[in-house]
């Protein structure tokens, strides 16, 4: 990744800062959870839980014109799963950089 938070794939990266501004204001997006359903139970973010394995099946229920927000533990399986639907043409993704964890650190220090 560069310096002004851009990954591989563009500019496709967003802070929890800005999710949590997002959140705050019912902005409105599609947040996806990538983890797996064991992962989910422990803590999750509100987000519709979707495992990378399964997000293809998906697809077809993904608004090409919504903001979609995915999310992980840390941020790898979000960022293949943007590779994933970037690949099947949704141009307006993004993932959450440090995912969950950077979630617990600098927004909810009480999420396990």
């Amino acid at each position: 990744m560069n310096k002004i938070g851009m990954d591989d794939a563009g500019i496709n990266e967003i802070s929890v800062q800005e999710l949590h501004a997002l959140m705050q204001q019912k902005a409105d997006f599609r947040l996806i959870d990538v983890r797996e359903p064991e992962e989910y139970a422990i803590s999750h973010l509100g987000g519709e839980l979707i495992p990378l394995a399964q997000l293809p099946l998906h697809l077809h229920t993904f608004d090409k014109k919504q903001l979609i927000i995915l999310h992980c533990k840390a941020g790898g399986r979000s960022l293949q799963a943007l590779h994933l639907l970037k690949a099947a043409g949704f141009s307006n993704v993004k993932h959450v950089a440090g995912g969950i964890l950077a979630w617990a650190k600098e927004i909810d220090p009480t999420i396990a």
